[in-house]
């Protein structure tokens, strides 16, 4: 099987992280490369089997960078020939649609969050669900997500959610940990971190021993800096920027809290239970953290907003440190229900079905 995965690049966020471990996953038996139509920028490493495309952008103006990437989009589809093109994310599925109807090419797309987030948003919301539509299959990575579109659709998907990352599937730590409330994502609206500058005040007032760090950047870096200033904190909500040893950052933490408004599935939330952390999370839509936690066994969820809830369940867990502790133990069993080798092989269970097809 020669498989083609399209993406915006290999940049950064979760989205990238999982087109990088599928396409080596899939070197290791079959034949699979990839086509970043948005710059040529790597953090997540392929294996050398994987043949790799990147669009140089030279072109100044918004038409030309765009036929410049459909040229480049059909150009690598010529080349390569695979006999599926599995493509992540909006532009990334827009593109793929339209080349591959041309090419007359077998598409697979993949939505990667809450699909309610691209309704009315112009002609780009119209061409990424007439995407879905005329796709030849479709992975989503939870029940919610499928259920948003029609049952034609659904007919022809699969439900996958995302691997573990395996550089966090180590020896949990058991001795005293560190009095850090914790996050890690891309500074973005839909990630609230507002919510958890709200909740860790809060724990600090009773817990002052505690402190609250924010790992990643984005956007709203400084309106998130300015906005903590405005607390009662002694400068104990500490933003740390985006590091490259996160792993090692929070090995000793003592809980991750995760305050998004929607999410596909959250790698970092899933890293943070591989480590053992205890995990407390808004019960966000599309349905990726109730996937991966059970609630009062593996972590804690509480609604989307609700700072009196997480705040409440941060406070009886620190009442009740054995429930954490169980709960942390509890949590690294996501090792074994979403490995690597596991999610690989549903992907390559429904490729293959679809090509037999």
């Amino acid at each position: 099987m020669r498989i083609l995965f399209v993406t915006e690049d290999l940049a950064n966020g979760g989205s990238e992280r999982v087109i990088s471990v599928l396409a080596n996953g899939f070197a290791t038996e079959h034949e699979s490369a990839v086509a970043a139509i948005r710059w040529d920028k790597v953090t997540y490493r392929l294996d050398e089997k994987v043949k790799y495309y990147s669009f140089k952008d030279k072109e100044k103006g918004k038409i030309k960078r765009t036929i410049g990437r459909f040229s480049f989009l059909m150009r690598v589809i010529k080349e390569y020939k695979p006999d599926v093109v599995v493509a992540f994310d909006v532009i990334p599925i827009v593109y793929s649609s339209i080349c591959c109807r041309i090419r007359k090419q077998k598409l697979v797309v993949s939505e990667r969050a809450d699909p309610k987030r691209h309704l009315g948003k112009g002609i780009i919301s119209d061409l990424y669900f007439y995407a879905f539509k005329n796709s030849d299959g479709a992975v989503f990575q939870t029940e919610d997500a499928k259920r948003f579109y029609n049952t034609d659709v659904q007919g022809k998907s699969a439900i996958i959610p995302n691997p573990i990352n395996e550089e966090f599937a180590i020896p949990r730590y058991e001795g005293e940990r560190n009095k850090e409330i914790v996050t890690a994502c891309r500074l973005t609206t839909q990630k609230n971190i507002k919510l958890f500058i709200d909740i860790v005040t809060e724990i600090i007032e009773e817990y002052p021993e505690f402190s609250g760090i924010v790992y990643g950047d984005g956007p709203e870096m400084e309106k998130l800096k300015n906005y903590t200033e405005g607390k009662n904190t002694d400068g104990k909500i500490i933003f740390a920027g985006k590091v490259k040893d996160l792993r090692e950052r929070i090995y000793k933490s003592q809980i991750y809290l995760c305050t998004s408004d929607y999410e596909g599935i959250s790698n970092s939330m899933l890293e943070a239970m591989s480590l053992g952390l205890t995990v407390i999370s808004t019960d966000c839509p599309v349905g990726g953290a109730k996937m991966a936690i059970t609630s009062g066994v593996d972590g804690i969820l509480f609604p989307v907003g609700d700072k009196e809830a997480g705040t409440i369940a941060i406070k009886h867990l620190l009442e009740n440190p054995q429930l954490m502790e169980t709960m942390g133990k509890n949590a690294t069993q996501i090792r074994e229900r979403w490995s690597k080798k596991l999610i690989i092989s549903k992907w390559d269970e429904y490729l293959r079905t679809l090509l037999e097809r």
